[in-house]
């Protein structure tokens, strides 16, 4: 582990930049909306923002207690949450003194992801999903989501549904509404690691420690929802 982030041509492969900041391995990347921006996560707490374009680095944020597990963009590219073990951080990248940071439960937060509108953030990892107001950090709802740990989380593009995978192999959706359960797909033999909704929202693609990857049709196939256990 080489404690370096890389940026490639996405059409060649070629590598443009190497950018050296974190003093540990870096364990969670994302863009920016509009491309100008990239932010790491490290296993040295920090969280760092990156001019895209030059590789400088602009800045960094050391409030997490322990390694950064996971970062997202707010929608419009202003704002950008970050987790660890036991916080939640929300940041203005324009106003770095209205940062937020909230105590989680142990793992709660340990993947996370913006809503489309920008208004709440859902997080999962201790066998449950949260859902947090993204101005104020408090907790809008959660519900006991699997039966293992959970390592991935998603909105539909519409903002109606969310998906989730766990270490019980299932890929679940939600609806946001009601938080009632709509679709359970359980044909992975390995933890599911990374789910994504189609831009219409009409699949799901997981990818699980199986060694596969499965497209699913993501419309309910079940009149009878059940409702998430509190």
């Amino acid at each position: 582990i080489d404690k370096t982030l890389k940026i490639w041509d996405a059409g060649t492969g070629a590598e443009l930049r190497s950018l050296d900041g974190h003093s540990r391995e870096i364990t969670s990347v994302a863009f920016s909306p509009d491309g100008k921006w990239i932010a790491s996560g490290s296993d040295d707490r920090t969280l760092k923002i990156w001019d895209a374009l030059t590789g400088m680095e602009e800045m960094t944020l050391e409030k997490h207690d322990a390694r950064v597990t996971s970062i997202a963009f707010s929608p419009d590219g202003k704002r950008i949450a970050s987790s660890s073990f036991r916080t939640l951080m929300i940041s203005d990248l324009d106003k770095l003194e209205k940062t937020i940071v909230v105590p989680v439960p142990k793992s709660s937060a340990w993947r996370l992801a913006f809503s489309p509108d920008g208004k709440q953030i859902v997080s999962g990892g201790d066998k449950k999903i949260w859902i947090w107001d993204a101005q104020t950090g408090l907790v809008v709802h959660s519900f006991r989501a699997h039966e293992e740990l959970i390592d991935c989380v998603v909105y539909s593009s519409d903002g109606k549904r969310i998906a989730s995978g766990g270490r019980d192999n299932v890929v679940r959706m939600w609806d946001t509404n009601t938080g009632l359960e709509t679709l359970t797909l359980s044909a992975h033999s390995g933890s599911v690691t990374s789910v994504a909704f189609s831009p219409d929202g009409k699949r799901i693609v997981s990818g699980s420690l199986d060694n596969t990857l499965k497209i699913w049709d993501a419309r309910p196939i079940k009149a009878d929802v059940q409702p998430a256990a509190n």
